[in-house]
């Protein structure tokens, strides 16, 4: 992967992590709280909102926006223009995963 290429991931890491946080917050859940609706680990949550997860499973994101609301998440990411590279995030996890 070239540079530029990896610190575009990067940013779009940050940038989903941030829209996650945002959006559990906003529901004024917990990390734990989200987990159990998403059925996921505490910590992968934690981890997905540090920017730390280099992709993930379609499953899981369908899981995440279910349990924040979708209609809600994809609102808010569409409106912040990052609705496009969130997907495009969880589609080159899921090839991988």
């Amino acid at each position: 992967m070239r540079l530029a290429d990896e610190s575009e991931a990067m940013a779009a890491r940050a940038a989903f992590g941030a829209a996650l946080r945002r959006a559990r917050q906003e529901q004024r859940l917990s990390q734990r709280a989200l987990a159990d609706l998403a059925q996921l680990h505490q910590a992968s949550i934690s981890h997905l909102e540090r920017g730390r997860v280099r992709g993930m499973r379609y499953r899981t994101l369908m899981r995440l926006l279910q349990a924040l609301g979708v209609v809600a998440v994809t609102f808010e990411l569409d409106r912040r223009g990052l609705y496009e590279d969130l997907f495009r995030y969880a589609r080159e996890g899921h090839q991988r995963g």
